[in-house]
């Protein structure tokens, strides 16, 4: 099904989006086409439309290789997913908009982490915690000043390479200002969050960047908040890891070039 496109108001998909209705047992092929691009023995479809009050996210279609096989009993229960999807769904899809992105590292700025603040759910009272760790480029004015500013991108986009390898799959990492990357771990406490920032420091120390045939040690300084110890929310958080990124010991000007 890969790169099959389907208009608005065609087939069963774009019917659904266009009527924002569901529909139960349609046959496959009325939504994917000719016989050859159906997989074999798909049988019934259930589609229904993807809503954030009232714009239209997208279509969450399920298919089955048994004639009628979905009930109506699917169908509330496929409308109730939908209905808890369709917020997630919209915010990765403003996540991927190229113009939400630092166009150096690839990721989402600041601004689309303080947009996330705007629907996450407070932590603390329920036991759920999360952590944002913020990763401080040291240094990089004077790799910018030695090697160039196009050397110092490719400090950047080394620090994001590297820090993405110790993060979890569900963890996003968010660009926050000129030498600074902030991670949004989920389901994380401060002293985990502490670890993790000195592995990435250690990987970071343990294989220098080589700029212009020269072999840089990139160093970084880490900073955690956590909630709830250090606010309920992610609004809570981001302003707290804003005193830590304007702190005057949060910067060190200091780069090892052997």
């Amino acid at each position: 099904m890969q790169g099959l496109k389907i208009p608005l108001g065609h087939r069963l998909s774009g019917w659904v989006a266009a009527n924002r209705q569901t529909i139960v047992n349609s046959d496959p092929i009325l939504d994917l086409g000719d016989a050859a691009r159906v997989p074999v023995g798909l049988r019934s479809c259930l589609s229904t439309p993807l809503l954030v009050d009232d714009e239209l996210v997208g279509v969450l279609a399920l298919y089955s290789s048994a004639s009628d096989a979905f009930t109506e009993e699917h169908r509330r229960t496929i409308e109730v997913i939908a209905r808890k999807i369709s917020y997630t769904m919209k915010r990765a899809a403003e996540f991927d908009e190229s113009g939400r992105r630092d166009p150096v590292t690839g990721l989402p700025n600041h601004r689309q982490l303080e947009q996330l603040a705007a629907f996450s759910r407070e932590a603390g009272a329920s036991g759920h915690s999360m952590t944002l760790m913020l990763i401080g480029i040291i240094g990089l004015k004077r790799v910018s000043q030695e090697f160039g500013t196009e050397a110092a991108d490719d400090a950047r986009r080394y620090v994001v390479k590297w820090t993405r390898a110790h993060l979890r799959a569900a963890d996003i990492l968010f660009r926050y200002g000129p030498d600074e990357v902030i991670a949004l771990l989920d389901a994380t406490d401060y002293d985990f969050a502490n670890r993790l920032g000195q592995r990435i420091r250690l990987t970071l120390r343990d294989r220098p960047l080589v700029i212009q045939g020269n072999r840089v040690n990139i160093d970084v300084g880490i900073a955690c908040v956590s909630a709830p110890g250090d606010g309920h929310s992610l609004r809570d958080l981001i302003r707290a890891i804003g005193v830590q990124s304007n702190s005057p010991h949060s910067r060190v000007d200091s780069a090892i070039v052997h």
